[in-house]
């Protein structure tokens, strides 16, 4: 046995964890524990579009790319099995960085306001497009954990972080491929 800190909600919480359970059963107040079911459903590294779903097909997240002076549109839709109403949303991240940092391919805090990592214990967030602690990733922001938040939850597996990985890969390549066209020109 070992005493484990909890400092992803306003006060330290103290609580004993067994260490021999191989997988510590842990995420933060604010991840849906759907999140952690997310999978690669599409990857599409010609039209840059990577799509993730989960086996109840009631979240989906598509990423794609708005061309390179626009940014990553990233669109999500919840159907909440809780109610009758589904939930969408959309937020823009205007650089590869933001998107490397959200989807845990660079540990950079540079974004974090210290009053978020001290309120939700987060790693990494950019207000109003993501939270992130670790590999749980909500997308625009903390909820509540529960059905109903508007709010995606999707847990990094290395799989995902690998797809997003390609996906940045081929969008660095077809803006070599094109600039190396219009450098053949001149």
């Amino acid at each position: 046995m070992c005493i484990f800190l909890s400092t992803y909600t306003t006060t330290t919480v103290e609580k004993e964890v067994d260490m021999s359970n191989k997988e510590l059963e842990f995420r933060p107040l604010w991840f849906h524990p759907a999140g952690k079911k997310m999978a690669i459903a599409k990857l599409d590294l010609n039209k840059l579009v990577l799509t993730l779903t989960n086996p109840a097909k009631s979240a989906h997240l598509r990423i794609s790319c708005a061309g390179h002076s626009t940014g990553w549109h990233i669109k999500w839709r919840l159907a909440h099995p809780s109610s009758s109403g589904n939930v969408s949303g959309f937020v823009w991240f205007m650089g590869c960085d933001e998107l490397r940092t959200a989807f845990r391919l660079s540990d950079s805090n540079a974004h974090c306001p210290e009053w978020i990592m001290e309120k939700y214990g987060a790693n990494d967030s950019l207000e109003g497009d993501y939270i992130r602690l670790g590999n749980y990733l909500n997308i625009p922001g903390p909820g509540t954990g529960h059905d109903r938040d508007p709010n995606i939850s999707i847990y990094l597996s290395d799989g995902i972080k690998k797809a997003v990985h390609e996906f940045l890969l081929a969008e660095a390549s077809k803006l070599r491929a094109e600039a190396d066209r219009r450098d053949a020109h001149f």
